[in-house]
């Protein structure tokens, strides 16, 4: 009966070692997911063309800054005199939905 008392204990101790080291393998793996995604979340530009200059101003520094690394989503909003301030067209991409 001793014998059963310290192989239940060496059961035990074993269970919680190998729980111990999968529980610390997983919460490694969660931070290096976490900080994977909170490293590529980029940060929005916002370009304003002066009175003068046309919507596609910003073209060639767009293809550049996309030749560099990672493509940017561009979305381009215009609002003509006529239409009311708060009423705006976009025309690009903008995340998963696609804008007219």
């Amino acid at each position: 009966m001793k014998w059963f008392k310290g192989f239940i204990a060496l059961l035990l101790f074993s269970l919680l070692a190998t729980m111990a080291v999968l529980g610390r393998h997983y919460v490694n793996d969660i931070t290096t997911t976490q900080h994977r995604i909170n490293n590529s979340k980029m940060t929005p530009t916002i370009l304003v063309p002066g009175s003068s200059a046309s919507q596609e101003r910003f073209n060639t520094l767009l293809k550049q800054l996309n030749k560099m690394g990672e493509k940017h989503s561009i979305l381009k909003l215009t609002g003509e005199p006529p239409l009311p301030t708060h009423t705006l067209r976009g025309r690009g991409f903008l995340g998963r939905v696609q804008t007219y």
